[in-house]
């Protein structure tokens, strides 16, 4: 017999019983037996007299009794369910599952199975009983209950009882809202569902896009299809890209992210959620994330901790740490997630690279004015061909994934970003379809490069002129070429580096304060000018801040 605060607790052969001085209820065994839901049980407690925070105490150990009490909504109909369970060990040995994400898991036992917690809708019965536990009333009302679902067709509750039971220790799962219908995932459970093709439902994807996306170029709608395909599979890759719709304001972003939110993996819209909930659906879910307007994150803490998600999710093993505003504990979210980003200004450098950017521009196509129907059953029905497509086709994948050499002339990064979006290309049985997306990945290649280039041109002058520039003075650019020339080996000098290259560098960075000198062209410099210009391009700089004059002054001479 144990004491927990004014309730007494004790293990006989009947069940444990609970009592408050001389009142008990009767033996609990398992709740299957007895029908009792934890409000009810809660309750009760409170009628023989419990304090509340020997009730809270009480069922905070409950679980760890092996007293498994359902939540206050319950169905008879999922009561049955559990109780008719198959054998829980030889479905779950060998499974590590210390925080099951709503989303794809591989199972290390043999033959080695795929697992997804889906939601399953069922009616709610909300029964209410007398004083003396007898049942009064029945209310019926909808419901979700989770189910652990196996590529094998079985399937199990997630309770933290069924694994506890075989020594994992488990948060609470958390539940999306319900993206595959009832009724395609009991046809599925069946083996009634019929065959689903990647290509098939690919190209009903493109066909959604085209009617809703003018795209600047031909392999826009095809891109976001795999993008869109790749979230179901994306936990049996490595790494996942992240997308980057970048254009002015109407040029169609947010109406790509809406379109991406009706068809991804348990998709979010990042805008309307708590920085709390966005890590805890980030780390639990697998959730496919759209950020809106990428560049207004808001205040700079929430603006801080985006990034930290951001540069970290697109690579599988990655933490990130936040600290518990009520608490200051230290959280650790395991997070690996495909994200999409809408931007009018673009993003910073470090997240640029992880992305594909698909550049968008307004239309007055009839296209442009069509906006995309939550409520039209094509979603669900894309959605649904989407779940059995993965169950149908996941081994096929991660065969294509696993053995994949890099062929494309993809390096380094772009490589580890593009090769889950050519293995789903691959997946739908076109190599061709393959090539076109490895040809779009080095035309985004080559052009990062070229930029990278350019900048790193302007970034090399700017700091020889914030070595050369201590107060306002007339600088020649023959100087300048000088003192860079001065960087490089005597036989490895970058041919770019002339007095004309140097004065077309400066032009581009906005000095146009000129004029002829004995000696050459020379430019107004200021050091607070420069310091400013290197901020601008994210190159801080140490130099105190001079006042001087602007560099958009007229040219003289």
């Amino acid at each position: 017999m144990r004491q927990i605060g004014n309730i007494t607790i004790d293990l006989t052969s009947s069940g444990w019983i609970f009592g408050v001085e001389e009142k008990f209820l009767e033996p609990f065994k398992k709740w299957e037996d007895h029908y009792v839901s934890l409000g009810d049980f809660q309750a009760r407690l409170r009628e023989l007299g419990a304090d509340e925070t020997s009730i809270h105490l009480t069922v905070t150990n409950l679980q760890y009794m092996g007293v498994h009490l359902p939540p206050d909504v319950e169905t008879r109909e999922s009561r049955e369910l559990y109780a008719q369970l198959p054998d829980q060990t030889t479905l779950l040995r060998g499974v590590s599952l210390t925080q099951p994400r709503l989303a794809l898991g591989t199972i290390s036992n043999s033959p080695k199975k795929l697992c997804v917690t889906i939601p399953y809708p069922q009616r709610i019965a909300k029964i209410k009983h007398d004083k003396y536990g007898g049942e009064e009333k029945v209310e019926y009302e909808q419901g979700i209950l989770p189910l652990l679902v196996f590529s094998d067709r079985t399937w199990i509750p997630p309770t933290p009882n069924n694994l506890m039971s075989l020594g994992y220790i488990v948060d609470p799962p958390l539940l999306p809202e319900p993206r595959w219908s009832k009724e395609s995932l009991e046809r599925w459970m069946k083996g009634v569902e019929g065959k689903v093709e990647p290509i098939e439902v690919f190209k009903e994807i493109v066909t959604v896009y085209d009617e809703y996306v003018d795209f600047p170029e031909d392999d826009g709608a095809v891109f976001n299809a795999l993008f869109d395909m790749n979230t179901y599979f994306h936990e049996l890759a490595n790494s996942t890209a992240y997308r980057l719709f970048h254009g002015p304001k109407g040029a169609g972003k947010s109406k790509c992210g809406d379109i991406s939110s009706l068809i991804s993996f348990n998709a979010i819209k990042a805008a309307n959620i708590t920085m709390a909930s966005l890590f805890r659906n980030a780390s639990g879910l697998g959730a496919s994330i759209i950020i809106d307007d990428a560049e207004g994150f808001g205040d700079p803490e929430r603006a801080q901790e985006y990034r930290s998600l951001l540069n970290s999710a697109y690579r599988r093993g990655n933490r990130v740490a936040r600290t518990d505003k009520n608490t200051g504990a230290q959280q650790y979210f395991e997070v690996f997630n495909p994200i999409t980003l809408c931007s009018i200004m673009g993003v910073e450098d470090v997240l640029e690279d992880r992305s594909v950017v698909i550049q968008m521009l307004p239309t007055r196509s009839a296209k442009g004015s069509r906006e995309p129907i939550p409520q039209d059953s094509r979603w669900q029905d894309i959605r649904d061909k989407l779940y059995i497509c993965l169950f149908q086709h996941w081994r096929e994948f991660d065969q294509i994934y696993g053995g994949l050499e890099n062929s494309y002339g993809l390096g380094g990064r772009d490589w580890e970003l593009w090769k889950p979006i050519i293995s789903t290309a691959l997946l739908c049985g076109d190599s061709q379809l393959a090539m076109r997306m490895a040809k779009m990945g080095k035309r985004r290649q080559s052009e990062r490069l070229v930029t990278a280039e350019s900048e790193s041109r302007e970034l090399l002058i700017l700091r020889v002129l914030e070595e050369m520039v201590k107060h306002e003075a007339w600088i020649r650019v023959a100087s300048i070429k000088e003192d860079a020339v001065a960087l490089f080996p005597e036989n490895d000098v970058p041919k770019w580096i002339t007095a004309f290259g140097v004065s077309q560098v400066l032009r581009r960075l906005g000095w146009k304060k000129s004029k002829r000198q004995k000696g050459g062209l020379a430019f107004k410099m200021v050091p607070a000018e420069i310091g400013r210009v290197l901020e601008r391009m994210g190159a801080k700089t140490d130099k105190p801040d001079e006042k001087g004059e602007t560099l958009d002054e007229e040219t003289e001479g």
